[in-house]
């Protein structure tokens, strides 16, 4: 097996650190699921407490506790803040990377990898999903590295690869739950089905009770403690309500129409996605040599199709066939360095439909912006979007000139610009038009705060004190005669609930961005 180029290595990680950590302190915690697990991990911080997750005071069956310690880790060393929240999910980004591109090097060599890393260095939805303080990047790299040392074992029969593999799998559960055993197990089994490798001898070798004593020792004990000290409730929400429920019904308005999934992993991994059907059909014809090309291929349209059948559809979802998309993507475009005379007609087509899609983002994004009223104004933030349409026509016009190299620059150096432009400065423009930023400075610190029905739960984070949350008009009045001053949090449309109630001043409002509430906040006296 080839050497690791610590030639290329070195570059990557510095590319990868740098995209993927871009702005992560300068931008608000401000989406739901980033806020609630920010604020959880907080929260059992304070409590010093590694078992029971909550929110606001109240249990938080969502997911499981691995991306709490990685967080309350970042808060330990940075402090609580949205760069500690987030430093971690970074460090994920950059190992999945990292992973993805030994694996490519192990059986595909230097140049394959290199254009595998680049073309998930080039994703913004990647780059994207890495910047959050979420469990869906932990997820991704253990996937990730649990597929990729899997296939060293199934290639050179070395265990060491397969305890890591069980390892990487079982963690997983503590990232986001049995998702992370169900589906590399059915992808898995799809492959040695396929590779016609699934018999006694084989799965002796597996040596299953390793993957045993995995759940017994490393994932077993967290579940066990939490049933007990939550009398079972955490484990009944969270299996049958956000694993069983999430997949037979859509949940929080997030369903769609099957195809909406493997659109989204297309979508996601431009620009090279734009090779990826030569890319599927090049490694389809390869099959007989049961290579990475094939695992790849089975592992992602595995995932894609797992979720394209989920009745909740979100964009994470399809986050962790990325990496084996890459695999898939880049030894297509290593194979076209020494063969694209003969497929030239291909890549000229398949650059042709980017150069459309590209011209057409600055305009989508345009009138996305326009017809929002809060951010209409930001409309020529579109402007910045036409560095992808250049980009694309050099690409083209490289082609054309044989110069290969140069248009994978072209490609990669586009979007790599792009996405260092949208978190430095196109998205700090957005996001100070959130409600956070647009209502915490009219709070003054140290007072007290109730919400009425709902609130935002960013608030909790930047606020960081039980906000109580009261649910009728009068539970309202009774709170305000018994204190003196404050503020009230609640939605726009609640507001004329209690509007008439004595004492209540509303002294601001500010609409969701890309939502549809608006958060509307009352001060009292």
């Amino acid at each position: 097996m080839p050497k690791i180029n610590s030639k290329n290595l070195i570059p990557i990680i510095i590319i990868s650190f740098v995209l993927i950590s871009s702005n992560i302190g300068g931008l608000y915690i401000y989406a739901l699921d980033e806020a609630k697990n920010s604020v959880c991990a907080i929260e059992m911080m304070d409590r010093g407490d590694l078992i029971v997750p909550t929110f606001n005071d109240s249990l938080r069956t969502d997911k499981p506790p691995l991306h709490y310690y990685f967080m309350q880790l970042g808060y330990f060393l940075f402090g609580v803040n949205a760069f500690a929240a987030r430093f971690f999910s970074v460090i994920m980004g950059v190992l999945t990377i990292l992973v993805t591109w030994w694996g490519a090097q192990r059986y595909y060599g230097d140049r394959a990898a290199l254009y595998t890393a680049i073309a998930l260095m080039a994703s913004l939805h990647f780059t994207l999903q890495f910047h959050m303080a979420v469990p869906d990047p932990y997820l991704v790299f253990l996937l990730t590295l649990g597929f990729i040392t899997f296939y060293v074992n199934y290639k050179e029969d070395k265990p060491v690869y397969l305890i890591i593999s069980y390892l990487s799998f079982g963690l997983g559960t503590l990232a986001k739950g049995p998702i992370a055993i169900a589906l590399p197990g059915l992808a898995i089994l799809l492959f040695l089905i396929l590779v016609k490798k699934l018999n006694w001898n084989y799965i002796k070798n597996l040596k299953i009770y390793w993957a045993l004593a995995v759940l017994v020792l490393v994932v077993a004990p967290w579940y066990i403690l939490v049933a007990i000290k939550t009398d079972g409730q955490w484990i009944n929400d969270f299996f049958l309500k956000h694993n069983v429920g999430r997949y037979t019904d859509p949940m929080e308005g997030h369903g769609a129409i099957f195809l909406v999934t493997p659109f989204i992993a297309l979508t996601g991994m431009i620009p090279f996605s734009i090779f990826i059907f030569q890319s599927i059909k090049y490694s389809w014809g390869q099959r007989k040599n049961k290579d990475l090309g094939l695992y790849a291929l089975v592992i992602s349209l595995t995932i894609i199709l797992f979720f394209s059948f989920s009745s909740t559809k979100l964009p994470n979802y399809t986050v962790p066939a990325y990496p084996l998309l890459a695999l898939l993507i880049g030894r297509y475009l290593d194979f076209l360095q020494d063969n694209f005379k003969k497929v030239k007609l291909s890549i000229k087509t398949s650059l042709w439909i980017y150069v459309f899609i590209a011209m057409a983002l600055p305009a989508g994004i345009y009138f996305w912006l326009i017809e929002d009223p809060v951010l209409m104004h930001l409309k020529n933030l579109s402007i910045y979007f036409l560095i992808l349409p250049i980009g694309a026509w050099m690409a083209l016009i490289l082609i054309y000139f044989s110069q290969y190299k140069g248009m994978i620059l072209s490609l990669a150096l586009s979007w790599i610009v792009i996405s260092l432009l949208f978190f430095y400065v196109i998205f700090p423009k957005i996001d100070n038009y959130n409600p956070i930023a647009q209502i915490l400075p009219v709070i003054e610190p140290g007072q007290q705060i109730v919400a009425y029905k709902f609130y935002n739960p960013p608030f909790s984070f930047y606020i960081r004190k039980h906000i109580p949350v009261l649910n009728s008009a009068d539970e309202l009045q009774h709170y305000l005669s018994n204190n003196h001053s404050g503020y009230v949090l609640t939605r726009k449309e609640l507001e004329n609930e209690i509007i008439q109630l004595e004492g209540l001043t509303k002294i601001a409002e500010a609409k969701d961005i890309f939502e549809p509430p608006t958060s509307v906040v009352f001060e009292f006296k």
